[in-house]
């Protein structure tokens, strides 16, 4: 029986009397988000008239506006799309514009990444199973049945190579691809390239083998992709639904973004908050391309935060705390107990930013029945709808991972207290392990890569604390390597706002008492009163 509620929600996503509609706000679940998701439009399309998107797409073509607001991953699909020869997703423009650029090389790892869905291959298959005549079923089953063994053979022999203690949190894993991989991936294209013209032959639907054409087309350009795995930083990926991913990205990737974006006769303008080291751009420009570019094109400055952080906030870093190790059962206790002392200090108005969605569970559940004078919520893997929540609370404490820690606004004293549980270096994944070969020595690596990333993410952080000229905020570190005698001690300091810095839990209430209003101490039931 059909769901009222779910065909009301479809039916307000198919009326174009609304020119703008969040997916966010909308009462669907990831399954049905997933079954009505287009992978691309069709000019074929029976919705081309109504599609809010394609009409959207006609508007933008047009001169009409002087200014066009996008994200960085559709710039970047518009650069692709022109030098493979496709239509243009805007105008021509004189000048580009690209705020929060430290996000830059994450968008172009995703735009020039390939991905390859164990799935993809059974979807093309079932495809081409549709309307055939009889006679044309046995010389449909034989390809079928090819690219389904070349398939099978690919992923299984190559997650053959991953064992569990391998897969780390992030669930990538570098793989090589060897000679039998390439003889069936060279096996499997020859089928897809067959596969639509025997299709139509015996009798498959026109538009039916235009779209397997496609598809196959798509699967054919992502095999090359993997044949040509010299010029590739490759590695196995393992959804959260258990389903496996071969995917690529280019080695040379800031020399295809110098030359896609950079050496255009366009003026660029790249601003963020956290795209410099203590004023530094060297590792940004070195990751994007941009460092190829002439010295005399770029123009430099760096200006400090407009927030009062020497009166408004206060960094507080324990001495006492364990190397972080999440296997240590002590660290664990020891980061519970600072946590415990930390929210009581503050009166809740709480975010706990961790690295490891297994320590943040870990730790929320062995505290959930111990600190019950504040809401607490746990924010999984895109569970905007807990933020929300959380703002709401008041006074709230909210456990979340780093996703947490840039692009949310939590402006006014609902977060008043932010505790960064480990420093947020870079996880080790095939991408970083292949920058690493770049480096003879590992202390030059560490310096020119890790450091500076690490840096720039606890700087993304701790921007979260104020948000507004009249925010007040501790920051608290629990790395031990913050420390006193710890090894990034000095690096950090210098690359945070200058603010007061305590080891004393005492400064931290004191703090709090001292900037926050009565109202303040008060929960959302008393406030109201």
């Amino acid at each position: 029986e059909a769901d009222a509620g779910l065909l009301l929600e479809l039916a307000k996503l198919q009326g174009v009397e609304d020119s703008r509609i969040d997916l966010d706000d909308t009462a669907l679940t990831p399954y049905v988000k997933a079954r009505i998701n287009v992978l691309r439009c069709s000019r074929s399309c029976p919705y081309l008239v109504l599609c809010r998107f394609m009409n959207f797409q006609k508007r933008c073509m047009t001169e009409k506006f002087d200014f066009q607001i996008t994200n960085h991953n559709y710039v970047l699909a518009d650069l692709i799309g022109r030098k493979q020869g496709k239509r243009p997703l805007f105008p021509a423009y004189g000048a580009i514009v690209l705020d929060e650029a430290h996000k830059l090389l994450d968008a172009a790892r995703q735009m020039y990444s390939t991905a390859w869905d164990e799935q993809e291959a059974e979807r093309i298959v079932r495809l081409g199973a549709v309307n055939v005549r009889m006679t044309g079923m046995d010389e449909l089953a034989v390809l079928q049945g090819r690219i389904t063994e070349c398939n099978r053979q690919i992923f299984d022999r190559l997650a053959g190579e991953l064992s569990g203690s391998h897969i780390r949190e992030e669930n990538r894993t570098e793989i090589m691809i060897g000679p039998v991989e390439r003889r069936y991936m060279k096996h499997m294209a020859e089928a897809l390239e067959k596969l639509p013209f025997v299709y139509q032959k015996n009798g498959g639907q026109e538009m039916r083998a235009q779209g397997l054409k496609r598809r196959c087309h798509d699967l054919t350009d992502k095999l090359a992709v993997f044949l040509d795995s010299g010029k590739f930083i490759c590695w196995m990926e393992k959804g959260e639904n258990g389903r496996l991913a071969l995917c690529a990205v280019p080695m040379e990737l800031e020399q295809i973004l110098y030359r896609d974006l950079w050496s255009r006769p366009i003026p660029a303008i790249i601003t963020s908050g956290t795209m410099s080291v203590r004023g530094d751009f060297t590792h940004f420009k070195k990751m994007t391309g941009l460092a190829s570019a002439a010295a005399a094109r770029i123009q430099e400055t760096s200006k400090p935060s407009p927030f009062d952080f020497q009166n408004n906030g206060l960094i507080y870093i324990p001495e006492r705390m364990p190397f972080p190790n999440i296997r240590d059962e002590r660290y664990i206790r020891a980061v519970m107990e600072e946590i415990l002392r930390i929210v009581s200090a503050a009166h809740g108005h709480t975010l706990i930013l961790f690295t490891s969605y297994w320590l943040m569970e870990r730790v929320y559940y062995g505290l959930k029945d111990r600190l019950t004078a504040y809401p607490l919520f746990l924010m999984g893997r895109g569970r905007l709808d807990v933020i929300r929540s959380f703002r709401r609370s008041g006074n709230g404490v909210l456990f979340a991972s780093d996703s947490a820690g840039e692009g949310i606004d939590l402006a006014g004293d609902i977060l008043s207290c932010l505790i960064i549980v480990k420093l947020p270096f870079p996880v080790p994944d095939p991408v970083m392990e292949y920058q690493r070969t770049l480096y003879e020595d590992f202390d030059l690596y560490r310096r020119d890569i890790i450091i500076p990333e690490m840096l720039i993410k606890l700087r993304q952080w701790v921007g979260r604390g104020i948000r507004r000229e009249e925010d007040t905020a501790v920051f608290s570190i629990l790395d031990n390597r913050a420390s006193l005698r710890g090894r990034y001690r000095a690096e950090i300091l210098n690359t945070l706002p200058s603010m007061p810095v305590t080891d004393r839990l005492g400064d931290v209430a004191d703090f709090i008492m001292r900037k926050k209003a009565d109202s303040y101490f008060m929960d959302k039931e008393q406030e109201q009163k």
